[in-house]
């Protein structure tokens, strides 16, 4: 039987192993055994999120740009994802690509559910977001979204039992409100405005990110070169 060591606990009486095939690092294990590029750091698996025995969501990301991370999961002719949905009795799986910018991940993780807009919520979609919770939530990258549907389409995008939004919000780790397009309608919310604040907001999110990273690589940069230098001035001396 697969399973992975969820927990281990010590006493006085001994030892006690806690073992799990419910957890999302079950799946990630699965699919790190079955797919070369995730072994050889090529693919990531940047998020799951599972409920059991029903669904899982993942969100993969390359390394490498001639490296398609969704085909490497997949596998030839479905081989590799297989393996794990017949480890998982049967259980479906999505693999999606990550994409920092969250409005396209929400885009992507909602799937088969197509997405015609994705911006921040605010008073009108939600009153009960005063403009000083609004800031607490911005403080922390994590203002709540709202994304709209066509009328049609908000029972795919919701899923059976709430499950596809339900697992979208968990992946994004974000509060996300699905309204249809004839709700946002009578709401008189001019969503074209709204998307062009919410991608400018997410161009400086990524690109503070990226400045961060950047730093962080040049200080680790400096204190390996004074580790060396420190090394060399040693045996010098010596």
């Amino acid at each position: 039987i697969r399973v992975v060591i969820k927990q281990v606990n010590k006493n006085s009486k001994g030892s006690q192993v806690i073992l799990s095939r419910t957890s999302e690092m079950f799946v990630k294990r699965l699919f790190e055994k079955e797919v070369p590029e995730i072994q050889q750091g090529i693919v990531e698996i940047r998020a799951i999120a599972r409920e059991a025995g029903e669904r899982t969501k993942i969100a993969v990301y390359s390394k490498n740009d001639d490296v398609d991370p969704i085909g490497a999961c997949i596998g030839p002719h479905g081989s590799r994802i297989q393996s794990v949905i017949v480890e998982l009795k049967n259980e479906k799986i999505d693999v999606f690509e990550w994409n920092d910018d969250v409005g396209e991940l929400i885009k992507n993780s909602l799937a088969p559910a197509e997405v015609k807009a994705c911006f921040y919520a605010n008073e009108k979609t939600d009153p009960e977001l005063t403009e000083e919770i609004i800031e607490e939530y911005a403080k922390r990258n994590k203002r709540p979204l709202v994304v709209v549907v066509d009328d049609d389409k908000l029972s795919v995008a919701i899923g059976k039992k709430g499950k596809n939004a339900k697992l979208a919000v968990k992946l994004t780790n974000r509060k996300i409100d699905i309204k249809t397009q004839s709700e946002i309608d009578e709401m008189n919310i001019d969503v074209d405005q709204a998307v062009l604040e919410f991608k400018a907001d997410q161009a400086r999110i990524i690109k503070e990110k990226e400045m961060k990273e950047f730093q962080a690589i040049q200080e680790e940069a400096l204190r390996r070169r004074a580790e060396f230098d420190a090394e060399i001035a040693n045996a010098d001396s010596a």
